[in-house]
C-alpha cells in the first residue's frame, strides 16, 4: 500500500479527480516504463563456479524472467487509457459520488448513468496457450503503479478513501458464480491486507446466496474504487453450460455496466468465439478492442532473435556456448517461438548439461532435451510447424490466425483442407480420411473442422463472415489493430 502523491492532469476532464492524478502520468519515459514491466533474474557469472547441486538450484531462477516486447506497451497504453477513463464518473471529491458509495441515494441521475456507461471497457486478450498473456497482462499491470494507493489529504481537504488500481483472479475450478465472486472479494482483501471481511460472511454462512455474493462484489468494486478487474483462463467458465453460463454472462455484462470499470479476460482463441455466441458481450468486446498476443513467424523475426539473446545470457553451465544464428532457429523450431515453452526448454538443457557433465549447452543438447523431457508436446508442435488447417483444427488453443491467413491463395488452402495427409504421422490421404472418419464420433464437435472457425471458411460467405470478425485474413491482425 502506497501513499497518494498528487501530479495534476492535462485532460480537463481528469483534473480535480484524485484517484486519477494518483496514477502515473500519462507521458512517460519508456526507459522508465520498461523498468517498471521487466523482469530481471539474478545473475552472475561468478555463479558458474558453484557447486553443480547449486547450480541446478539456480536454474530456476529462469521462471522470474520477462522480456517486455512492442506489443506489451501497446497493451499498456490501452490498459492505462481505460484505467483513467473508468475513474472519470466516480470522483471521490463529488457529493454525488459519497451519495453513491455510501448508498444515500437509490438512483444515480441520468447524467451519472450515461458517464458510468461510458467510462466502462471490456478488453479480450487471446492467443495459444504459453505465448504470454497472463505475463504480458501482469508485466503492464506492474507499470501502472502500487495496486494500493492510500489516500488522506487532497489539497488541503481530508480524503479517507482506498484505492485498489487493479485486481487479478484465476477462474475458479468449479466454474460456479458464487465461487468467482469469492475469488474476487478474496483478491480484493488480499490486497488491503486483510482488512476487509468480505469472503468470511459468505464462506460461514450458508444462507448465503449466489445473488448475496454478486451483491457484495458490486459493494468492493464501489467502495475501494478498483479501477481494473483482471480475470485469466476465461474459457474455462464457458465450459459448463446451461443456466450456469447464462449466469456468468451476465454478470461479466454487469461487472461492465453497473460498476463502470475497466474490465480484462485473457483466454484461448476458444474462449473468444464463446463469447462472440452472445452478441451482449461480443458487441462490448468489439468495441473494446481484442488484443492478440501473436508468436513469430519464424526463427528470424527480430523480436524473437531479441528475447533469445537475452535468454542465453542467464546460463548457469561452466562453459557456456557462444550465441549464433543457429540457436536461434534451433529453439524456434523446437518451440515454434512459444516463450512458455522456450524458457523451461533452457532450465532443463541446463540442468541436463549440469547433470551430465557436458557443461554446455548447444544446437544438439536442445534438441536431446527437448527429447528427453518434452515429447509429449510433438503433435501439437508438428500441427503448427505444418501450417496445415487440419492438423491445427484438432488443438482448439492453437488457432493461430496469422498462420491461417487466407488471401488470394484461399483455393489453395481450400485444397489442403479436402487433400491433404495428416503432417503429424505422414499417412496418404486415404489413410487420413479413413482415420478421420473413425475419430468423428470420439472427436465430436471439438475437433471436427466442419464445426470449426476453419470449416467455416469452406462456407458460402465464410471468409467475408470470419475477416469483419477480426480472425483471418486482416492485413496487420495483432497488438495495434
Amino acid at each position: 500500500m502506497a501513499a497518494a502523491g498528487y501530479a495534476a492532469s492535462e485532460v480537463p476532464e481528469y483534473q480535480g479527480n484524485p484517484l486519477i492524478e494518483a496514477l502515473p502520468p500519462i507521458r512517460r519515459d519508456d526507459l522508465e516504463v520498461m523498468q517498471a514491466m521487466s523482469m530481471a533474474p539474478i545473475f552472475s557469472a561468478a555463479e558458474r563456479e558453484l557447486d553443480a547441486a547449486i547450480r541446478r538450484e539456480l536454474v530456476s531462477r529462469l521462471n522470474d524472467l520477462f522480456i517486455p516486447l512492442p506489443p506489451h506497451f501497446q497493451l499498456l497504453e490501452r490498459l492505462s487509457t481505460s484505467l483513467r477513463r473508468s475513474y472519470t464518473w466516480r470522483n471521490p471529491m463529488r457529493p454525488q459520488t459519497q451519495a453513491y458509495l455510501h448508498q444515500k441515494v437509490i438512483s444515480l441521475s441520468p447524467e451519472t448513468l450515461a458517464a458510468r456507461a461510458a467510462a466502462g471497457s471490456v478488453h479480450f486478450i487471446k492467443g495459444i496457450s504459453g505465448i504470454g498473456k497472463l505475463t504480458g497482462t501482469e508485466a503492464c499491470l506492474r507499470a501502472l503503479g502500487s495496486c494500493v494507493i492510500e489516500h488522506r489529504l487532497y489539497q488541503e481537504k481530508t480524503l479517507a478513501e482506498t484505492q485498489i488500481v487493479w485486481l487479478k483472479v484465476s477462474c475458479p475450478e468449479d466454474r460456479k458464480l458464487k465461487s468467482l465472486c469469492v475469488s474476487i472479494l478474496a483478491a480484493a482483501e488480499g490486497a488491503l491486507g486483510g482488512e476487509a471481511r468480505y469472503t468470511i460472511e459468505l464462506l460461514d454462512d450458508p444462507r448465503m446466496t449466489t445473488g448475496n455474493a454478486v451483491t457484495a462484489v458490486m459493494k468492493c468494486l464501489a467502495n475501494h474504487h478498483v479501477g481494473i478487474l483482471v480475470i485469466d483462463e476465461v474459457q474455462n467458465l464457458f465450459s459448463s453450460k446451461g443456466q450456469v453460463a447464462v449466469e456468468l454472462l451476465n454478470f461479466l455484462l454487469r461487472l461492465r455496466d453497473e460498476s463502470g470499470i475497466c474490465f480484462v479476460v485473457c483466454g484461448t482463441y476458444a474462449s473468444l468465439q464463446l463469447l462472440q455466441n452472445t452478441f451482449r458481450i461480443g458487441r462490448r468486446i468489439a468495441a473494446g478492442g481484442v488484443i492478440e498476443f501473436m508468436r513469430p513467424l519464424s526463427g528470424d523475426d527480430p523480436e524473437w532473435v531479441s528475447f533469445c539473446e537475452i535468454l542465453w545470457m542467464y546460463q548457469w553451465v561452466r562453459e557456456p556456448a557462444e550465441f549464433s544464428r543457429e540457436i536461434v532457429l534451433q529453439l524456434f523450431d523446437l518451440t515454434q517461438g512459444i516463450r512458455g515453452l522456450a524458457i523451461p526448454l533452457m532450465m532443463r538443457a541446463q540442468e541436463d548439461a549440469i547433470a551430465d557433465g557436458s557443461e554446455s549447452v548447444t544446437v544438439t543438447s536442445l534438441l536431446a532435451t527437448w527429447r528427453r523431457h518434452f515429447t509429449q508436446l510433438d503433435r501439437p508442435m508438428s500441427a503448427l510447424r505444418s501450417n496445415n488447417a487440419v492438423a491445427l483444427a484438432e488443438w482448439d488453443d492453437l488457432c493461430d490466425t496469422n498462420v491461417l491467413k487466407v488471401d488470394a491463395t484461399f483455393p489453395q488452402f481450400q485444397q489442403s483442407m479436402t487433400n491433404s495427409g495428416n503432417p503429424v504421422s505422414g499417412q496418404t490421404n486415404a489413410a487420413a480420411d479413413k482415420e478421420d472418419k473413425s475419430k468423428k464420433n470420439s472427436r465430436g464437435k471439438k475437433g471436427d473442422v466442419a464445426n470449426s472457425e476453419l470449416g467455416r471458411l469452406l462456407q458460402e460467405g465464410g471468409l467475408a463472415a470470419l475477416s469483419a470478425e477480426g480472425m483471418v485474413g486482416v492485413s496487420g491482425l495483432g497488438m495495434g489493430t
